[in-house]
């Protein structure tokens, strides 16, 4: 079981907000003082575009730490995933070779077509497989 302090160290790292359109900065000030208590010094510095933060000064070990840990708390920007579809659906039809002329029959919940879009005719060949791709906001 892990001990007090490493929960304690662990709840306070994934409390920050990183989210990656936010600055991490407060979880750079943090490690960079907890570091600072057990001896070992560093420094926070602006990188090229002065937007990010970079550490210096820690070796290669406690950067990849610095690293792991923010990714280990970085939350997911989910704003774009209010647009996915609500549902996909996938459907195999086996044909013959030659010319196919598929269509999708949009049916409603008695069972009834509602709809019918006709999809571009396919040349398949023997043993051939052929994917098609179809959006629809129906």
């Amino acid at each position: 079981m892990a001990q007090p302090l490493t929960l304690q160290i662990l709840e306070r790292l994934i409390g920050f907000d990183t989210t990656s359109c936010n600055s991490n900065l407060a979880l750079m000030e943090y490690v960079q003082n907890f570091l600072q208590k057990h001896g070992v010094s560093s420094q926070l510095v602006y990188d090229e575009d002065e937007n990010k933060w970079a550490k210096e000064g820690l070796g290669e070990v406690l950067g990849g730490l610095v690293n792991l840990f923010g990714a280990a708390t970085e939350a997911a920007d989910t704003r774009s995933w209010l647009s996915l579809p609500r549902s996909i659906r996938i459907a195999r039809l086996p044909v013959t070779g030659g010319m196919a002329a598929p269509t999708l029959e949009f049916i409603d919940d008695r069972g009834q077509v509602v709809f019918v879009e006709p999809l571009p005719e396919v040349q398949v060949g023997a043993g051939q497989k052929i994917f098609l791709n179809f959006r629809t906001f129906r």
